[in-house]
């Protein structure tokens, strides 16, 4: 079996939770070595802005840092069907309403709605 063997370093812009990079950004990168789609799994914190070895085999991809595995992916076929916005609850604090992910002032993040939000059709 071929492996391919490639150095990336996630740019810390693209953090994610503190001290990690983004999981959905790396997953992307990883997912991309598929044509069909993959199902990724992020077992650590992702590092930012060190070098980092992506092995690519026909069946998986693994992400590691040193000897740590960082994230595999698998293919998967991806099915898009009827899917909505999940229905959660937002916590406020001061009268602003925060994103759930990274807890900034929702007016300050860039947020995608897919389908209907409250009765909504966006």
């Amino acid at each position: 079996m071929i492996e391919k063997t490639q150095e990336i370093i996630i740019d810390p812009h693209f953090c994610g939770p503190t001290q990690s990079g983004h999981g959905g950004y790396t997953a992307g990168i990883m997912a991309g070595h598929f044509e069909e789609g993959a199902e990724v799994t992020l077992r650590r914190p992702i590092p930012t802005g060190r070098p980092l070895k992506l092995f690519s085999q026909k069946t998986c991809v693994r992400l590691m840092d040193a000897c740590e595995e960082i994230a595999i992916a698998i293919p998967k076929k991806v099915s898009v069907g009827n899917n909505r916005a999940p229905n959660v609850p937002f916590s406020k604090a001061g009268g602003d309403v925060l994103c759930l992910f990274s807890g900034a002032p929702v007016s300050e993040v860039l947020c995608l709605w897919d389908g209907q939000r409250r009765g909504r059709r966006f």
